[in-house]
């Protein structure tokens, strides 16, 4: 079972590292193969490769982390580490329909 994830056109290159470097350490670290389609920002992780289970999904969320801005030294830690986790929220679930309050929760961050 494959996992994707879709890259805005302009993180693609941050996934991809210098020379590939970084897809090559994420890799290198979990075993899986990625698939990165640089023109549509679409990424296949195929955790065939990985002898823990929830890999692929490490990956999936490390991958989406940097697709969302975070830099590779921060996100790579999300591989390793057991007590890290990434949930991406949505703050406009917090600030109900008030665009003032959205201004605000989104001030606040």
């Amino acid at each position: 079972m494959s996992y994707y994830v879709r890259a805005p056109d302009d993180r693609v290159g941050v996934i991809l590292g210098p020379e590939g470097s970084i897809k090559a350490k994420v890799e290198e670290l979990s075993g899986t193969k990625l698939f990165i389609d640089s023109q549509s920002g679409e990424i296949e992780i195929d955790p065939d490769g990985c002898q823990d289970p929830l890999m692929g999904l490490r990956v999936r969320d490390c991958v989406k982390a940097m697709a969302r801005g975070f830099t590779p030294e921060e996100a790579l830690p999300l591989l390793t580490d057991n007590e890290l986790f990434f949930e991406l929220l949505d703050i406009r679930d917090y600030a109900g329909k008030s665009k003032k309050r959205l201004h605000h929760l989104r001030g606040r961050l």
